[in-house]
């Protein structure tokens, strides 16, 4: 129930008890016999015991909800410090694939997909700590927007504030990683609908991204925001959600897979995998496809 649901019947109560106070004493006017004014009294003191009670309870979710709305920006702050200065060190990175891609589209007109592929496995110990970073805020943020511990508006803040920290050379390089690597699963998982490269009037005329004609099915499908405010959070950001589920049954079957040979062949699959390819994950194993393991 709102609490202008619970503060309308609390005064209408009230207003009530008063009006028939006062028509008690007025000569020559009997609204309710004695047996029933006392039935009246009795069943009035919990009425307004209850309503006090919830009321009370409302409080103090209303001051926990303040205490994780503090919490959430605590931590948000915290780890974009920390994640700035792991960034330093993709700085070179980041150059080097920007200067593949550049050129390869300077002279071919296509995304160099195996070069950058390659620097992205070649330098994974250097940008491997940045990216895990980059992942936990956007996970913090993303988990507080769906627990209702944050709004919409809110939401799209903190997203913004965060997409500030990059250049569109980083963006790219965040995009890259998120689409195109196995390593970059999770993280592609986590910024669906979330707006981060942009809305889609951002996309449409590259305000944030130079190099995006290879991705634009993931720009404009997966990771733009559909959201609308008038949603309960419960609808909001449900593609991600389902996408999380089925990243999560793959490792449920590794896991649960009991033949060494067979669950290495999953691993094997998983490492082939990326965010275009998840929904394609094969889950089948035969006998014959473990006769070629020695």
């Amino acid at each position: 129930m709102k609490k202008k649901d619970l503060w309308f019947i609390f005064w209408l109560l009230v207003s009530l008890i008063i009006l028939f106070l006062i028509i008690t004493y007025i000569p020559g006017i009997e609204l309710f016999s004695e047996d029933h004014w006392s039935f009246f009294v009795s069943i009035t003191g919990p009425t307004l015991a209850f309503i006090a009670f919830i009321r009370t309870i409302q409080v103090q979710m209303l001051f926990n909800k303040k205490d994780s709305k503090i919490a959430v920006r605590t931590d948000f702050y915290d780890l974009i410090k920390i994640m700035n200065d792991y960034k330093i060190d993709t700085g070179e990175v980041v150059d080097n694939i920007s200067e593949v891609v550049y050129e390869s589209y300077r002279s071919l007109n296509e995304f160099p997909l195996t070069s950058v592929y390659m620097k992205f496995n070649g330098n994974f110990n250097k940008i491997g700590p940045f990216f895990r970073c980059f992942h936990r805020v956007i996970k913090i943020i993303n988990e507080a927007y769906e627990e209702g511990m944050i709004n919409h508006k809110e939401y799209k803040g903190f997203i913004g504030i965060l997409r500030t920290q990059f250049n569109s050379s980083e963006l790219e390089f965040i995009l890259y990683n998120s689409v195109l690597l196995h390593r970059g699963l999770g993280l592609g998982i986590e910024l669906i609908g979330t707006n981060f490269f942009g809305n889609k009037s951002d996309i449409l005329i590259n305000q944030h991204l130079e190099y995006q004609k290879y991705f634009e099915q993931e720009l404009l499908q997966m990771f733009i925001d559909d959201d609308s405010d008038n949603l309960p959070v419960k609808k909001r950001a449900k593609k991600r959600k389902n996408m999380r589920i089925s990243f999560q049954s793959i490792v449920d079957a590794i896991d649960l897979q009991e033949n060494e040979k067979k669950r290495n062949i999953l691993v094997n699959r998983l490492s082939s995998t990326n965010l275009r390819r998840i929904d394609e994950f094969n889950f089948e194993v035969f006998d014959k496809d473990i006769s070629y393991i020695k």
